[in-house]
């Protein structure tokens, strides 16, 4: 059944939730919608503490093209998706939140020539996907991210570690505009911050989301879950085995990020023997910071690797 329009009359298909993780022994049930009916297909993975619907710039960008279908999700801990954590100090893994997105996957069949966009926690849980299954994908986009090798990885500043822990502690007692607005101001870089109306519409246009979500915006348990994972996560010693995939790879950073500092996305591009996208003035979301760009980037290389696939099956 369809969903309630997203916007511009764009309808959501999909509106469901499914079941994951049971024989694994992490149950969970994750939240996805669908918009499009296209042949290209798109799965777009959000960050921490972060809905299905922070992509809408990309929802209403991509699914109004007739060649893409669009899936988005709650994250295992953030929106209408549970929280449980099968581990003792209820945190996730970045593998774990993958073999989520797989499950949600196979439910859609979406089981080959998948495209994966992912922003910071996001990109983190794209990594696994494609280092468990690369066959089942054509493209990987990397925003905002890191590949981890340590515990704790480096933040951008100690003003974004601090926004973080505040925002985790006190985030769910503030009003949704206060709640929105830290964000933002957490978030965004000078570029956005300079232009008062289109972040006065950013941000009320997040708060009016956020009511819309009602009390699973805030699910203290699965913010502590996904900060684990965040800061759990290791891929940098693996990540030759995507270079060695068909997978094409692009990543995309801010250089005013004070969440993930940009010297990680500069180490995934060497590794993976990518593009690398700097947007001047961009902070930590270039998906709403500068969405035209962005989509732009993400369209560029999702057709070059379709192209890359016809030729493979024409060969």
């Amino acid at each position: 059944a369809e969903g309630r329009p997203f916007a511009d009359g764009l309808r959501a298909r999909g509106y469901k939730g499914v079941d994951v993780g049971k024989i694994r022994g992490e149950p969970a049930r994750i939240f996805y919608r669908t918009f499009g009916k296209g042949d290209i297909k798109l799965c777009f993975i959000s960050g921490m503490g972060t809905r299905g619907d922070m992509w809408f710039d990309q929802i209403n960008y991509f699914a109004k093209d007739e060649k893409y279908t669009v899936l988005v999700m709650d994250n295992r801990g953030v929106g209408q998706s549970s929280t449980e954590s099968p581990a003792s100090l209820g945190r996730y893994t970045t593998s774990m939140m993958a073999s989520d997105t797989f499950e949600v996957l196979d439910r859609i069949k979406w089981t080959k020539d998948v495209h994966i966009i992912g922003i910071s926690l996001g990109g983190m849980i794209g990594q696994e996907l494609a280092l468990k299954e690369p066959s089942r994908f054509s493209s990987l986009v990397l925003i905002s991210t890191h590949p981890g090798g340590g515990f704790i990885p480096k933040f951008g500043s100690f003003q974004g570690a601090w926004g973080i822990l505040m925002l985790m502690v006190y985030g769910p007692s503030k009003a949704p505009y206060d709640l929105i607005k830290a964000k933002v101001d957490l978030i965004s870089g000078p570029k956005l911050q300079a232009d008062k109306k289109r972040i006065d519409a950013l941000i009320e246009r997040m708060t009016n989301k956020l009511k819309e979500c009602g009390p699973s915006a805030h699910k203290p348990a699965g913010s502590k879950g996904q900060l684990g994972a965040a800061m759990t996560h290791s891929t940098l010693s693996r990540l030759a085995n995507i270079k060695e995939s068909k997978i094409k790879c692009l990543v995309i950073t801010g250089t005013h990020d004070l969440l993930v500092n940009p010297t990680h996305s500069t180490t995934l591009s060497k590794e993976l023997d990518c593009e690398l996208i700097v947007m001047q003035d961009i902070g930590h979301g270039p998906v709403f910071e500068a969405p035209a760009e962005t989509n732009k980037a993400i369209e560029s290389i999702v057709l070059q690797a379709q192209q890359v696939r016809v030729r493979e099956w024409c060969s």
